[in-house]
Parts: C-alpha cells; structure tokens; sequence
C-alpha cells in the first residue's frame, strides 16, 4: 500500500468523522438563533402588553425596560421622545386591526431560512414567487402589531 493510497483511506475516515459533527453543530446553531427570535419576539409582546396600560405611580422602571426591550428587538426604534412619553404619561396605541406587509428578495438558499425566521416571529400568510433573475420574492402578513411611532 502506497502513500497516495493511505492518504484516500485516511482523508475518508477524517470526513466521514468531521461531516456528521459539522452538520449537528449547523444545525444546532440555526435552530438556537430561531428559537432566540421566537424569544426576543415574546419579550416584545411582553413589553407592548406593559406599555399598553396607563402608567401609573412607580411603574417608570418597568416602562423604561419595555421601551428598552422594544428599541433592542422590534426593529423600530423609538425616539428619546417617545420613550419618555411612554414611560411618563402615556400608553402604547391599540395596533389596528388591519395587517403589514414584510418583502423580502432572497436567493433559493436563503429562502427556507427567510421562511423559516418570518414564521418564529409570528408572519402569517407567507408565500414566496420565484423571479425570473432565479431569487424568490417573499411576501409575510404581520396581523399583530401596526404601529407607527416617529
């Protein structure tokens, strides 16, 4: 047996034992980043269901880490203002019962991935159209929360 063919034997055996380990800690690492969005997404229902009460007397800090929480993890910030008006003197508006639109454009690998985090958020009524480019276009309903604070 030649060097050549001692190589083959061990670089089979070296992927035979690397890829199964590969693919579990890939797969450990996307379902953990799902389940962190599907987390920070009930954080924010929390802290709307907090802001959406009259403040009253001595609930400031518990209004300050709902505005806190919706700044880090609902991906619409809110102005020093806002935060402030919150905290202080007023509640959160009802969302409106109508829904939002997500879009997004993605390559054929992303598309389970896109599909997959608009589902962990809470989107409904998800659907994606392949473009003639090859991308898909994915389209998420978001019946939840409709809200547009400057």
């Amino acid at each position: 047996m030649d060097g050549w063919e001692k190589l083959k034997i061990l670089s089979g055996a070296f992927a035979a034992l690397v890829i199964p380990i590969a693919a579990v800690w890939i797969g450990n690492t996307y379902s953990a980043a799902l389940k962190e969005r599907e987390l920070q997404g009930r954080f924010v229902e929390i802290a709307v269901d907090v802001l959406r009460k009259e403040p009253e007397a001595g609930a400031a800090p518990l209004r300050r880490w709902a505005t806190q929480v919706i700044d880090k993890y609902a991906g619409v910030p809110l102005t020093q203002e806002a935060q402030q008006d919150l905290i202080k003197s007023r509640p959160l508006p009802e969302a409106s019962a109508s829904t939002t639109n997500s879009i997004a454009s993605v390559s054929e690998s992303d598309l389970a991935g896109v599909i997959a985090g608009f589902k962990a958020v809470g989107a409904t009524d998800i659907k994606s159209v392949k473009q003639p480019d090859g991308r898909y276009t994915v389209i998420a309903r978001w019946p939840r929360i409709n809200l547009y604070l400057k």
